[in-house]
């Protein structure tokens, strides 16, 4: 029955041996348990995807990558065929460039040039990623931009904070 309810397979079968102590009706078990989870997912369904649509939570369906057509993918057939880098500090026409473009979702930061020159398989040093959506939001809010031409001062600020022991309540 809680096969049926609940649509755990593994922890029941488990849960059971180890209550009852009976390894020889380990097989037995799991035909019972792996039928009434099957006949209970084809006319209901499990108590907890039942609670959640009574509470009106919202459920979000996962979009599956893997499966059949994810076994028969080649890497060749999903990768793009040139590297696009960034460079740790570069111009914002040249960001917009790389952003327009192309489709991909994220970009290897290095400072070797990865043009024409660089021969496929040789190394690079790689500084980090970073993603389109975190790109778009720094270009959007103008976060990290700088003029080249003016001189940048790094300023330290201080921060004075209160004595430790008037942090601490006194009870």
């Amino acid at each position: 029955m809680l096969g049926g309810t609940t649509r755990m397979t593994i922890s029941i079968t488990v849960l059971v041996m180890e209550t009852t102590g009976s390894m020889q009706l380990i097989i037995p078990l799991m035909i019972t348990i792996f039928f009434a989870k099957n006949i209970g997912d084809r006319y209901s369904m499990g108590i907890y995807d039942t609670h959640i649509k009574i509470r009106g939570a919202p459920f979000l369906n996962e979009p599956e990558y893997a499966g059949v057509a994810a076994d028969k993918l080649k890497v060749a057939e999903v990768m793009a065929d040139s590297l696009v880098t960034l460079k740790p500090v570069m111009r914002v026409r040249d960001l917009v460039n790389a952003l327009t473009s192309t489709s991909h979702g994220a970009f290897p930061v290095t400072v070797t040039d990865v043009g024409d020159g660089h021969e496929s398989g040789q190394p690079i040093e790689l500084h980090g990623s970073i993603t389109r959506n975190l790109l778009l939001k720094m270009l959007t809010h103008r976060v990290a931009m700088f003029d080249p031409e003016e001189p940048r001062e790094v300023s330290v600020r201080s921060v004075q904070l209160p004595p430790f022991h008037t942090q601490i309540p006194n009870h």
